[in-house]
């Protein structure tokens, strides 16, 4: 499991972050409502001198391509070959969730509900990441091409592209803007934000029939089908989180972060090497630890260091801040005391790991770890 590598107290105490984030609050519209409460902007900008660098280049790639041409032509379209297609390409969700999108589409299917929605999930929350913004921004053709092909197969009453900044419609699509909080881009807070339907930690969306893809998938997705893209990579964010400076890369699978990153950056000394589904869910670079589908961020950083043994100053800033309501606070306090079953009555199994506890934690305290701990005693 990984944890934030950014705290509020950090952040106040570097100057570019701090101008950082006043920057992307200045950005987007001011948008209320849902359940999002934490106010965790961008630390990170895009690098201007080097913004995008594609490492995903193989030369046996237009052999693979034209072999899917001609396996797509030779099944014909229709929403079995598609299911078929993305599954023999083991496309799996690129929020970082890793799920089987094949899968995902055929519980839809089989779900038999009348108004299906598809809902693009551009919303990237996390405060490090800023590769689905730049998909939004120089890859949006290709991101509508995916989505016609789902609804041409498929079939939705509603499609909706949930992002921070866009607020348009486009022939049946229609880009909603969401508040600029934290963990707006968590699925089921989204999903509730632009339906109302709120969802049981543990219900699956498309049983409901809801399919929530991330906007990298749905451009993938889309590739794949009608272009005969060969599923070697991803998109993900490159950062140096200490200059603030941020690239956006597409990586091989299999390729080493360390090498990924000191291609991008160069050998950073004094800086911790950390990979993650983002900088609210990262951990240290392993020694041989590779690009896979579950990876969003790569970057240096300070070394993080927390005080679990500080006592909880019982402020109250995690229970605010905390999505699912929890009582966070409370939960600590009974931990300190050493009374676990009070701490999981209160905990009430309903945690979505977002880290938004440790972020705002005044005794520098690795809420989010503790919390996992409690849990893994359930």
């Amino acid at each position: 499991m990984g944890n934030p590598i950014i705290t509020k107290r950090l952040c106040k105490s570097n100057r570019t972050i701090k101008g950082v984030q006043k920057e992307d609050r200045k950005q987007y519209k001011r948008i209320r409502g849902g359940r999002a409460k934490a106010k965790i902007y961008k630390i990170v900008k895009l690098n201007e001198g080097s913004s995008f660098v594609n490492l995903d280049i193989k030369q046996e790639e237009k052999l693979q391509q034209e072999k899917l041409r001609s396996n797509m032509k030779s099944k014909g379209l229709n929403v079995e070959s598609i299911v078929a297609t993305i599954k023999d390409n083991n496309l799996e969700g690129l929020s970082g969730g890793g799920y089987q999108v094949a899968g995902k589409i055929r519980t839809l299917i089989e779900s038999k509900e009348s108004k299906r929605i598809l809902l693009v999930n551009g919303v990237e929350c996390d405060p490090g990441l800023i590769h689905d913004s730049w998909l939004l921004k120089n890859r949006l053709e290709e991101i509508k091409e995916g989505i016609e092909v789902l609804n041409a197969y498929i079939g939705f009453a509603d499609i909706v592209v949930a992002t921070k900044g866009l607020h348009k419609s486009e022939g049946k699509i229609r880009f909603v803007q969401v508040p600029n909080r934290y963990p707006m881009g968590e699925e089921h807070i989204l999903i509730e934000f632009i339906t109302g339907k709120k969802l049981g930690k543990e219900e699956i969306p498309a049983k409901h029939g809801i399919l929530a893809l991330n906007i990298q998938t749905v451009y993938t997705l889309g590739q794949i089908i009608k272009n005969g893209y060969n599923n070697t990579g991803r998109y993900l964010t490159v950062a140096n989180l200490f200059t603030t400076q941020a690239t956006v890369v597409r990586a091989p699978y299999g390729m080493k972060i360390r090498t990924l990153l000191e291609k991008i950056y160069g050998k950073q000394a004094s800086l911790e090497a950390y990979c993650g589904g983002g900088i609210m869910n990262a951990h240290p670079v392993i020694e041989g630890e590779c690009v896979d589908v579950h990876m969003n961020f790569v970057g240096y950083q300070e070394p993080i260091r927390f005080s679990n043994q500080n006592p909880c100053k019982n402020c109250g800033a995690c229970a605010r801040k905390c999505p699912a309501q929890i009582p966070v606070n409370a939960v600590v306090k009974a931990m300190e005391r050493g009374n676990i079953k009070e701490a999981q009555a209160k905990l009430m199994n309903t945690c979505i790991k977002c880290g938004s506890c440790t972020y705002h934690c005044h005794a520098n305290k690795n809420v989010t770890e503790i919390i996992e701990s409690l849990n893994q005693l359930t």
